[in-house]
């Protein structure tokens, strides 16, 4: 297999394992690729390395599906657009979690529960300085009241206001 293959096969199926919203290791990325370890380490030089390529190959994914969610009047389609800030709450923990070994959560954190995120939050001690998992909710919860807010979308601060809460809500999972 050459290398652009198994990069491909690779990045194909740990995306199908994110979506399927199962538990992730990079062994099963492995065994559903029906990749060897040492065709998939001559690819990438370790975890890290893996799922930082997969949150590009998945960040790519997304951008085009951004732009799909654009109507006739170039505006975003706020429907469309609050299902991918869900999924990018979901992407941003499931990276989050797969960079410190922690099992990412199921459920979406749109609807979590204070006790929910206060358990989540202890779990993440130690391989964060400071854990905020609430300030990152609020967050979405800023960016989702921006989208469903239709006054936003008669100026251009909306998409620059958009941008800005996708930004911050990313930046949390390379947050130390």
């Amino acid at each position: 297999m050459k290398e652009e293959d198994i990069r491909r096969s690779a990045l194909v199926h740990g995306y199908k394992i994110f979506k399927d919203g199962s538990l992730f290791n990079i062994n099963e990325v492995i065994k559903k690729s029906r990749l060897n370890k040492s065709s998939f380490y001559s690819v990438f030089k370790d975890k890290d390395d893996y799922t930082l390529q997969l949150l590009q190959y998945i960040d790519g994914i997304y951008k085009e599906k951004i732009s799909e969610y654009k109507g006739s009047d170039g505006l975003l389609d706020r429907n469309a657009l609050q299902d991918y800030l869900q999924e990018l709450a979901r992407m941003s923990f499931f990276f989050y979690s797969l960079a410190k070994g922690i099992d990412a959560p199921k459920k979406d954190l749109l609807q979590m529960t204070d006790a929910e995120a206060m358990a989540l939050t202890e779990q993440l001690k130690g391989v964060r300085k400071k854990p905020d998992i609430a300030s990152f909710n609020k967050t979405l919860k800023f960016i989702e009241v921006i989208v469903l807010n239709p006054r936003y979308q008669d100026n251009d601060d909306y998409h620059r206001a958009i941008a800005y809460g996708v930004e911050k809500a990313c930046s949390f999972i390379f947050e130390e």
